[in-house]
């Protein structure tokens, strides 16, 4: 189960990591788009790390504490990329619309 579990968040991190790698390279100024992929990564391994300390403070905390914490600030989160959803299609200049 663990394998099956491990292989699915493998070829999900390939299927996005494309497409963000992509969507990076099209919005980025030419001169900036290898710092933007490092900031990235660096993003990404932040995330990885914070994982780690909740992941040690749930015996601490209590796994319902952690969890609701989690999906109260994926919530937060979510709702704020909504809000500027928008704004962030201006910034995109039409990028997306012209591949078809």
């Amino acid at each position: 189960m663990v394998i099956l579990a491990y292989l699915f968040h493998t070829i999900g991190e390939i299927m996005y990591i494309t497409c963000i790698l992509s969507f990076i390279t099209k919005l980025a100024p030419v001169k900036y788009a290898s710092i933007m992929m490092g900031v990235y990564f660096a993003a990404t391994g932040l995330g990885g790390k914070v994982a780690g300390i909740l992941g040690e403070k749930s015996a601490e905390f209590g796994e319902y504490t952690i969890f609701t914490g989690i999906v109260i600030f994926t919530v937060i989160f979510g709702l704020l990329v909504i809000a500027l959803l928008k704004p962030l299609k201006r910034l995109t200049h039409g990028a997306e619309d012209n591949e078809a």
